[in-house]
């Protein structure tokens, strides 16, 4: 990705300032040569010479080159300078090239933090957008963003927000909040997209400046249409069990009446009871006053012992006597039940018919005492005795066809073995038995059926008959099919969702947690069910967690639905997470999505430090303050690491360093490792895992990361690793640029220093200069005076010599003079002399 131009001017408009400013620059500067001030104005050509090292990089250390030139030329041409003006003249050019030099650094460095910046933006997992005030129109999209909206890539910019987010009302809402506010969270709303398909979006928002705002996105069409499955699926099951003849009712562990059907409403308004409106949430004992205190008890047994229970009850129910025949069927979710469906028959009809007939024969009346539907009775060689029209009709015979006969329906081989061992276990103790299997009908349909076996015995405990009364059930098998494979439906959508999302019972147990958060968190899921989920959190965020899971089941203020927090995984690492949360309709369960944020969060963090090492770079001038500094930076980085750093001095590691003192001791005798000299030697990042043998703990990793500039390595980076430490591909790669900087800067400070020591040394040679000159014109003046005494041609010679001295000693002081403004140059520039 391309780094945009700096600034708002484009390309042409940036050449045309910097020519005029140069033109202007030179014009100003000639003309105040001309006459005869040569300090003040000169500093004009500063300007054209930033502002083409930042702009145009790779040209600005050219152009600053050609401004030097222009400028001695200028001033050769126009000011006739001695030495001096001509020094400082071309002091001054040279200080055009160095200040162009630190320019296009310092920009090329900006650039390439930018285009880290813009990488974290266009490669987030998030869609993000930039939209600006006051149209709302999206001044720049990232990739994911422009996959949402079905753009490629690019072509989302310049457009209003209003094309695809059509719902103005909600748009003006989130708006208004973030103008408001400053912030807005977890917002759910709906857009289209380019072709006009329709998504649902999570939205975040944060205000950038006065006029921008950052705009996060997650697309949540596919939970959104899970919902709304799990939601139809309900339904079906609700209209399933609308569609059964039997009264129904569901009732909890706490007693309470969860769903009961049409039948059941019609049944209860027939027997005058018309307060159901209000029934659901509340205890059954509430809702049925009359009900004696054992049906209660039989719950409980149920509850218990996992087992279906079937009874019939007489209930005086205002001026009427009912007598039901009630089926309590458990329902169990990982092998506790949870609840319990409740089928009721009304028999107060059959039973007041059995009454009507209690003097028939004995056979008649066990027949009577357990009708249903299908009604059959056969000895022991499987000679039918008995069937009732029910039994004929379904089969599709006649009471002459089958009575006297071994008449068996058509059954599967394998659910014939099962009948047969049933009714091979009949005894006095235990005489009755319950199966269900298919049966084949005359027109090769299968069918399901329920049957009640029951053994009549003799004195002797000889099985003597068998009384068999069944019931289709082929319409709850169906029922039960459909249920089984909407949860397979479910499940599949669960565990293939994408994301790591885990199902909370209402006591914060773990429920269900699919295979993503398995595999990304390294806990196997049966390890989680039932285990509380507040355990795999850090415990300073526990309390918030709880109040939020009580507030979301409560009447007080619903909590945030997305929020940050940590989770622990299995290798005890602290992991950065985005989790949202929401209720599973009609049930206490809520449905919790957790995004990983680890990556990302050390990616903010390296970011901060690597802003805070330049910013270190930039302004420190002492290699010790600056090494020390940037370890307490690198030691921000992440709370499972320990940095130290040392400096090379010839063949010697010495540290500097270290993050944390109370690994001291190891920070000044751990540099005798092989490691280390190879990373010294090689110049290549090193990594060596520890085992507890190594003498290493608490550490289980070193990292060493060489700080080397132009294949000169000026020390070493360590990262000592504790075991719940992460670090990927890319951080690695970030050190080693960072240590790479931190080497640059070392061997930048200590060219500064060489020069400055040569700059002083200059200064002192030229006192040391005019001492000289002093020291050789005293005696010289003593030689000459002794001349003057004596006289005659010797005096002569001597007098000629002495004067010649004399010219070379003034050429000398001519030199001091201009070297003494050379002086006065160091002293303004470098601080000599201060």
């Amino acid at each position: 990705m391309s780094i945009p131009p700096s600034g708002r001017l484009n390309e042409s408009n940036w050449l045309i300032f910097i020519l005029a400013s140069t033109v202007l620059s030179f014009g100003v500067i000639s003309t105040t040569l001309s006459f005869g001030i040569d300090v003040f104005f000169s500093h004009l050509l500063y300007i054209p010479v930033i502002l083409t090292a930042y702009h145009f990089t790779r040209r600005g250390i050219l152009f600053s080159l050609a401004i030097a030139v222009l400028y001695v030329a200028d001033v050769a041409v126009l000011a006739s300078p001695d030495l001096s003006l001509l020094i400082i003249t071309l002091g001054r050019g040279a200080m055009f090239i160095l200040i162009a030099a630190v320019v296009v650094f310092l920009s090329t460095r900006l650039r390439e933090r930018e285009l880290r910046y813009h990488g974290t933006f266009d490669y987030s997992e998030a869609g993000m957008c930039l939209i600006g005030e006051p149209d709302l129109i999206i001044l720049e999209a990232n990739r994911q963003c422009a996959r949402i909206a079905g753009y490629p890539y690019g072509e989302a910019n310049g457009t209003p927000v209003a094309k695809f987010w059509t719902d103005a009302p909600a748009r003006e809402r989130f708006f208004a909040e973030l103008r408001r506010n400053g912030t807005v969270r977890g917002f759910e709303t709906s857009i289209s997209d380019s072709g006009g398909s329709p998504l649902w979006l999570l939205l975040s928002g944060g205000v950038l400046d006065q006029h921008t705002y950052i705009v996060a996105m997650v697309d949540i069409t596919d939970r959104k249409r899970t919902t709304e499955e799990i939601r139809a699926a309900n339904k079906r099951y609700v209209e399933i069990l609308d569609s059964m003849p039997d009264a129904i009712h569901v009732i909890d562990r706490d007693m309470r009446i969860v769903l009961f059907n049409r039948v059941f409403q019609r049944w209860c308004r027939d027997l005058g009871i018309s307060h159901l409106a209000g029934a659901i949430g509340r205890r059954f004992d509430e809702v049925f006053p009359f009900l004696p205190p054992s049906v209660g008890e039989e719950y409980r047994q149920v509850f218990s012992t996992g087992r279906p229970l079937e009874t019939e009850e007489r209930t005086q129910i205002q001026e009427r006597q009912v007598v039901t025949h009630t089926t309590k069927i458990p329902v169990s979710e990982n092998g506790t039940v949870e609840r319990i469906v409740t089928v009721i028959r009304d028999i107060t009809s059959l039973k007041d018919a059995e009454a009507s007939i209690r003097e028939s024969e004995e056979r008649y009346r066990a027949v009577v005492e357990d009708q249903t539907e299908l009604i059959s009775r056969f000895l022991p060689d499987g000679t039918q005795v008995f069937v009732n029209d029910a039994y004929c009709r379904y089969v599709g015979k006649t009471r002459d066809e089958i009575i006297g006969t071994r008449f068996k329906p058509c059954i599967p081989t394998e659910d014939r073995v099962r009948l047969d061992a049933l009714l091979s276990s009949l005894t006095p103790e235990s005489s009755t038995g319950v199966i269900e299997h298919r049966i084949i009908m005359p027109d090769t349909t299968v069918r399901w059926q329920q049957w009640i076996d029951r053994g009549f015995f003799d004195e002797q405990g000889t099985l003597r008959e068998i009384q068999s009364v069944g019931r289709d059930i082929t319409a709850t098998k169906d029922a039960e099919e459909a249920h089984r494979r909407s949860e397979d439906l479910y499940r599949t959508v669960f565990e293939t969702t994408g994301s790591a999302t885990m199902i909370l019972n209402e006591d914060g147990t773990i429920w269900r947690a699919n295979s993503e958060f398995s595999s990304r968190f390294g806990f196997f899921s049966e390890d989680l069910e039932g285990k509380p989920a507040l355990d795999l959190f850090e415990e300073e965020e526990r309390g918030r967690l709880r109040l939020y899971h009580r507030d979301r089941r409560g009447s007080g203020p619903f909590p945030p639905r997305s929020y940050e927090t940590w989770i622990i995984d299995q290798q005890g690492m602290r992991r950065d997470v985005m989790l949202t949360v929401d209720m599973i309709p009609e049930t206490r369960q809520s449905v919790v999505s957790i995004l990983d944020l680890t990556a990302q969060k050390q990616a903010e963090r390296l970011i901060t430090v690597a802003n805070a090492i330049n910013q270190l770079i930039v302004h420190e001038r002492n290699v010790t303050d600056l090494l020390i500094s940037a370890c307490d930076e690198f030691g921000r980085l992440n709370r499972y690491f320990v940095v130290s750093i040392a400096l090379k001095h010839g063949e010697i590691l010495r540290p500097v360093a270290i993050s944390d003192e109370r690994f001291t001791g190891m920070h000044f005798s751990g540099f005798e490792s092989r490691l280390f000299s190879d990373a010294v030697e090689s110049g290549n990042v090193m990594f060596e895992t520890f085992s507890e043998e190594d003498g290493m703990h608490p550490f289980n990793a070193l990292l060493i990361v060489p700080m080397a500039v132009e294949n000169d390595v000026k020390g070493i980076l360590s990262f000592y690793m504790y075991p719940q430490a992460l670090m990927h591909d890319q951080d690695i790669a970030s050190m080693k640029t960072l240590a790479e900087d931190l080497a640059f800067a070392i061997k930048a400070i200590a060219i500064e220093t060489e020069k400055r020591l040569a700059l002083e040394q200059i200064e002192r040679n030229i006192e040391q200069m005019a001492v000289l000159n002093d020291h050789i014109r005293n005696p010289l003046q003593a030689i000459v005076g002794l001349a003057d005494i004596e006289g005659g041609d010797l005096a002569d010679k001597i007098f000629g010599q002495a004067q010649e001295i004399d010219r070379i000693i003034h050429r000398l002081d001519i030199g001091w003079v201009e070297s003494t403004k050379i002086r006065e140059f160091l002293v303004k520039h470098y601080g000599m002399g201060k």
